[in-house]
């Protein structure tokens, strides 16, 4: 039910760590039940009972995969996976002492044989070429496992639009424009409410933290024309720029800071423009104010792009902010 909503992305990456971590807990806690000296005597018993478990669980479920019609490569991946057992049966041998149903010897065999079919999985793996070459060989099989369609990835697939991160005023706007020049966008927001908004709007959406690069791997930035990132949290922005950078190093990105020093870090960070919007701001009255005062708009324009350049540092003025007032000051003089 997750996999199938905008929560499926999410929800993956936040139990990500606790999978991992309890993966560790669980091998570390089997091998502990483990005593080697007491399993040296019924060697025979746990190869026995590891051949069935690996050969019998695959083969069972390559019969379901059959009987139920899977793709082919879908039926052999989940018989080679199933040829294991794990967590469940240490339950059930658990439960089966306990009811005295199994002795402790039929336990430490049980608990033997599903380490070894553990061990051996992944080599299993490594025999699906060949499992595959000999269902061949028995055409009829292999024609009624091949006839079955393949599975569709519940991924959608993004390529040349623009991902904007974040559903505030300013990303609502983008979003407006892009939509109105049939441009195609990816919204990525954190805000339920938004996402569901967004989807009565027929918008594409993921729900994710940008924080977090899976989320930017799932919005395909390394396909993208342009990532922006509009929210106003600049340590979140610039993680996100990081993550962008990394999986796309040549894609564009316009991000907007709210603070003069994190408009120096985006930029190192590797963000193409960075919008200052209380500096762009002051930037536009100066604009106003200069056009009200007649002088001209090339010049003026030349004095605000060099502005913007210089990442909204008026205060040092550089050489080309220099020859742009220089440039409005002698218009004046020459009354043009």
């Amino acid at each position: 039910m997750i996999n199938e909503s905008t929560l499926s992305q999410q929800v993956e990456n936040e139990i990500l760590p606790f999978r991992e971590t309890f993966t560790v807990l669980f091998f570390v806690s089997i091998g502990m039940l483990v005593n080697p000296l007491h399993l040296l005597g019924h060697l025979w018993e746990i190869a026995v009972l590891a051949l069935i478990i690996i050969v019998g669980k695959s083969v069972l479920t390559l019969l379901l995969g059959i009987g139920l019609k899977w793709p082919a490569r879908t039926t052999l991946v989940m018989a080679a996976g199933r040829g294991q057992i794990g967590e469940f049966a240490f339950i059930l041998g658990e439960t089966g002492m306990a009811l005295e149903l199994l002795t402790s010897e039929q336990y430490s065999v049980l608990l033997a044989s599903a380490i070894v079919s553990i061990i051996v999985n992944p080599f299993v793996f490594q025999t699906l070429p060949l499992t595959e070459k000999l269902l061949r060989k028995a055409p009829t099989l292999w024609s009624r496992m091949e006839q079955q369609p393949e599975l569709i990835s519940s991924d959608a697939t993004y390529g040349d639009h623009v991902v904007i991160v974040g559903f505030g005023r300013v990303g609502e706007h983008i979003i407006r424009v892009l939509g109105l020049l049939h441009i195609p966008r990816l919204v990525v927001e954190l805000n339920v409410q938004r996402i569901n908004a967004l989807d009565k709007k027929h918008i594409p959406t993921l729900y994710g933290d940008v924080a977090n690069s899976n989320i930017l791997a799932h919005a395909q930035v390394d396909k993208a024309r342009a990532v922006v990132v509009t929210i106003p949290d600049e340590t979140a922005a610039e993680i996100a720029v990081t993550h962008i950078r990394r999986l796309s190093p040549g894609v564009p990105i316009i991000v907007r800071a709210t603070t003069q020093q994190g408009l120096h870090r985006l930029v190192a960070r590797g963000a193409t423009f960075v919008i200052q919007p209380e500096l762009e701001g002051g930037l536009e009255i100066v604009q106003q104010t200069l056009s009200v005062l007649d002088f001209p708009k090339a010049e003026i324009r030349e004095y605000t792009d060099s502005v913007r350049s210089d990442h909204y540092d008026t205060l040092n003025l550089t050489e080309a902010e220099q020859h742009a007032l220089e440039q409005i000051q002698a218009s004046r003089k020459s009354g043009t």
